[in-house]
């Protein structure tokens, strides 16, 4: 529970820490939203957010795959799908902040996105049965790739259209976040818990700087 209790309040303090650092450093380089005729603020707004997000994540998370406890086995044991899906992540991000910053084509992006999740899925971590408690159970066999590659693009690029009004997306990915770190924790998969409440952190944490009227947006 210490552990928990660490990953999320520190990546709070990182991301609330790090938001106005990042927000400056937008506004010198003129890395903003301007205003206009389909826009609700009124002057440049930052729109490298999503940085807050990968630092206060990893800074967090990387850590206690060295923890001695048992939330570190838990890590080390999910290690190969661990580090694939941290490592896909980053590339989104990546691709997402050069769009933010030099503009990269549709196609491209969504190209992008479907790599990173064939990676994902060639470590190991797809969708292998969907379940309704005790009820119903369905093995997905061969279409769990397929299953997996739209599950990840579709969810991915939902919250990316809904990041339009302030605190939106990130008021939704705070909700998902806790929906999914307590039922990890209700499941006992240490590894999920503590992937969501480092995101939940970094997302509470920027979320102070997010509500209406925004300082800084997410951005791709």
């Amino acid at each position: 529970m210490n552990t928990y209790t660490i990953v999320y309040f520190g990546a709070v303090i990182v991301a609330m820490v790090m938001t106005p650092l990042v927000s400056q450093w937008a506004k010198r380089h003129s890395f903003v939203d301007k205003p206009g005729l389909r826009k609700v603020h009124h002057s440049p707004v930052p729109r490298v957010g999503g940085i807050v997000f990968v630092v206060a994540t990893l800074s967090l998370v990387l850590p206690v795959f060295f923890l001695n406890n048992m939330v570190g086995e838990s890590f080390r044991q999910a290690r190969v799908e661990l580090i694939a899906l941290l490592a896909a992540s980053v590339f989104v991000f990546a691709v997402g902040l050069i769009d933010d910053l030099r503009s990269v084509p549709g196609h491209i992006k969504l190209l992008c996105l479907i790599g990173a999740s064939l990676a994902v899925c060639a470590s190991g971590a797809t969708v292998h049965t969907i379940s309704i408690g005790t009820w119903f159970e369905f093995s997905t066999g061969w279409f769990a790739w397929p299953l997996t590659v739209f599950w990840i693009v579709v969810i991915t690029v939902c919250v990316n259209l809904i990041d339009g009004l302030d605190g939106l997306a990130a008021g939704v990915a705070l909700i998902v976040c806790a929906t999914i770190a307590v039922l990890a924790f209700w499941s006992r998969y240490s590894a999920m818990v503590v992937l969501m409440l480092a995101l939940l952190g970094g997302v509470t944490g920027f979320l102070f700087f997010n509500f209406n009227p925004a300082r800084i947006f997410m951005g791709d």
